[in-house]
């Protein structure tokens, strides 16, 4: 009942510091006090309270003696825990938890009533004092009747211990005569019944789970909090060039080369799980790449690590193959595409004889069409190039305004064709950007095209610039669909588009992909907010020459 009251208490905290993460960072202290209120309508809560990083209290709610919960308003400062922790006292348990929101912001502390858990002692004691009893008084009454048998012989009581292990779970002769007697072994009959059918069950799940564990394809390790390996399948022990057991004792860090203990010599401090790709260091010192999952887990009171490897040497020998691949084809691509792009281009812009109507306009729609692929095969190519580190870049300072509205008027035709409006609304803001103008334009017009593409007809897009935390900050809105959760881990990947039904699919478009590749090459950011009933902003955070004394 302890443990299960820790895991619920540890989870409530937890759930109010996520939701008073954005409460307190915006100053919505009353928020927080009824988020408090309604927290401490559970029977087990006597104090629900939000302080700052300082101890200061911001909220505090009591519910003394299953009263109902009501504000206190004491403005005072509390001693804070190093880390996040469980405190026992007589009759209570005291949980912090620590409030992120990118860094720590403030503290939760509930009070907990140990009340009905030392009841709960109280009645196991008692009914365990009255059990003992019964059994004492039952023990006498079964010496009693033994002693009133005769012994075995040396013969018998030797077969009859050769047997035992055909008793488990078989039931007990009762004999007839006294009826406290006959009631306590048809007890015992059952009490060994039900033993027997538990332990196969145990038996059952156990060989169960050495079988999964012998057959999995990955490697499965269990790891102390100082970062020795206590247990290891097979999978683990042939992916690291170890015999039967040989893992068992060896430190993490000697099995994964990036791997960095901390400096209080734990090397799992804090983490609750964590995934990452390195390199993996077999017994004979080759190195080969390795994916690694780790999770922490409570195990008859000890804390230890899960951890999943995989060996990843084949996938990324696939996606070596695979890069190689289309930066081969589109470097053959280019020249064909470009020489047909331009002759494309004559048929279609002059007047050539023989040449209207019908035929004119598929023309006109291959010129297009060759165009997309030109532009496509050169986005995957300069990908390829900034990535790998080969792209010429000429970063110098370049006023942002002005470069904003060389970009607006490249999209400006897409724009109008979609029946979509982009305006720049920006304060009159002579900033300097350190940029390559070359390469930001092509990352912004990225943003641009996606937000053309996603406006349904009629929608204006809004163009915004400000300096944010030091930084020059590049905005682009629009109003179509949002962009749902699931779809933030890829939509920055190559060859992945958003639909207009806000579905990710995998696609030829590298746009995205690479306005990340270049903004993070200029040592600048890109992200985007989106949910439903609100707008998609994308922004990029870039490096900024201060020259202008105005400030917004």
């Amino acid at each position: 009942e302890t443990m299960a009251l820790e895991t619920r208490a540890q989870a409530l905290a937890n759930q109010i510091a996520i939701s008073a993460a954005s409460l307190l960072v915006t100053r919505r202290y009353s928020e927080i006090e009824e988020l408090l209120v309604r927290t401490a309508i559970f029977p087990d809560i006597l104090r629900a309270q939000v302080t700052d990083t300082e101890g200061r209290m911001l909220s505090d709610v009591v519910r003394p003696n299953g009263e109902e919960a009501r504000a206190v308003f004491e403005f005072k400062s509390l001693p804070l825990p190093q880390k996040k922790s469980l405190e026992y006292g007589d009759v209570e348990l005291v949980v912090w938890q620590p409030i992120d929101a990118g860094t720590s912001i403030g503290w939760v502390r509930l009070v907990y009533s140990l009340n009905h858990v030392i009841e709960l002692r109280r009645r196991i004691v008692y009914d365990g004092a009255w059990a003992a009893l019964i059994a004492v008084t039952a023990s006498l009454l079964l010496f009693a009747a033994f002693l009133r048998r005769p012994m075995r012989s040396v013969a018998e009581a030797t077969r009859f211990a050769g047997q035992l292990d055909e008793l488990r779970g078989a039931p007990f002769p009762v004999e007839r005569g006294s009826e406290e007697i006959e009631q306590l072994g048809e007890a015992l009959n059952r009490v060994s019944l039900r033993l027997a059918e538990q332990e196969l069950a145990i038996t059952a799940a156990n060989r169960r789970l050495e079988a999964i564990l012998r057959h999995a394809i990955d490697g499965i390790v269990t790891v102390d909090v100082k970062g020795k390996v206590e247990s290891a399948n097979p999978a683990a022990e042939r992916m690291f060039g170890f015999g039967v057991g040989g893992l068992n004792g060896h430190l993490f860090t000697e099995l994964v080369a990036d791997f960095s203990p901390s400096d209080e010599g734990d090397p799992m401090n804090e983490a609750v799980r964590i995934e990452f790709e390195t390199n993996g260091v077999r017994r004979d010192g080759s190195v080969f790449p390795v994916l690694i999952g780790l999770q922490q887990m409570d195990l008859e009171g000890r804390c230890l690590y899960v951890g999943l490897l995989r060996d990843i040497t084949e996938q990324k020998r696939l996606e070596s193959m695979k890069e190689k691949f289309v930066e081969s084809v589109s470097h053959e691509l280019r020249t064909p595409l470009t020489a047909l792009h331009g002759s494309l281009e004559l048929l279609a812009t002059d007047n050539i004889e023989g040449l209207h109507g019908k035929a004119k306009d598929l023309v006109a729609l291959a010129y297009k069409n060759s165009g997309r692929l030109v532009r496509l095969v050169n986005d995957i190519l300069d990908f390829e190039d900034v990535q790998a580190g080969r792209a010429p870049f000429d970063v110098r300072p370049i006023p942002i305004v002005p470069l904003l509205h060389e970009v607006i008027a490249t999209q400006q035709a897409f724009a109008v064709e979609r029946n979509i409006k982009i305006v720049l609304d920006t304060p009159p803001l002579n900033a300097m950007a350190l940029v390559d103008p070359r390469w930001i334009k092509q990352a912004l017009t990225a943003l641009m095209t996606r937000a053309v593409r996603s406006s349904p007809s009629g929608e204006i897009i809004s163009i915004g610039v400000y300096r944010a935390e030091g930084r020059l900050r590049v905005t682009v809105t629009d109003h179509g669909s949002p962009i749902p959760k699931e779809a933030r881990p890829y939509l920055f990947q190559k060859f992945v588009q958003l639909e207009t039904d806000a579905r990710y699919h995998e696609g030829a478009d590298v746009g995205l992909g690479l306005a990340k590749a270049i903004v993070e090459h200029l040592g600048g950011m890109i992200d985007f907010t989106s949910g439903p009933n609100t707008a998609t902003t994308f922004f990029v955070d870039l490096p900024e020459i201060e020259n202008d004394p105005i400030h917004f």
